[in-house]
């Protein structure tokens, strides 16, 4: 009975670093996918501002404004101010932990 535990307890030990290890990949990879759903949402509103005849250098983004517009829910929004994910001058979005390619060119 000793060894079918002592079995058991090494097998937990040899998996549970690698699930752990997968865990956290999938966790930034979910991050890194809503960084660039953000972005895209954020290209959008610049776009059909631009579209309405504003200049490009006078548009600023904001995200609060983005959900007002409807190009954001509040769960997004939300989610948005909990990670402290921001917008650049250049209208690139940054989330900390992440090294900040959002693939937007």
């Amino acid at each position: 009975m000793v060894a079918v535990i002592f079995v058991i307890a090494l097998l937990i030990i040899l998996f549970l670093p690698s699930l752990t290890s997968s865990r956290n990949s999938a966790d930034k990879k979910a991050s890194e996918a809503f960084v660039n759903t953000v972005q895209t949402q954020v290209d959008l509103y610049v776009d059909k501002k631009v579209d309405a005849g504003a200049q490009l250098q006078d548009i600023q983004v904001d995200f609060k404004a983005m959900q007002t517009e409807g190009y954001l829910t509040a769960k997004q929004l939300a989610k948005i101010n909990n990670a402290k994910i921001t917008i650049d001058d250049n209208e690139q979005v940054h989330a900390p932990g992440l090294d900040n390619d959002n693939g937007a060119a």
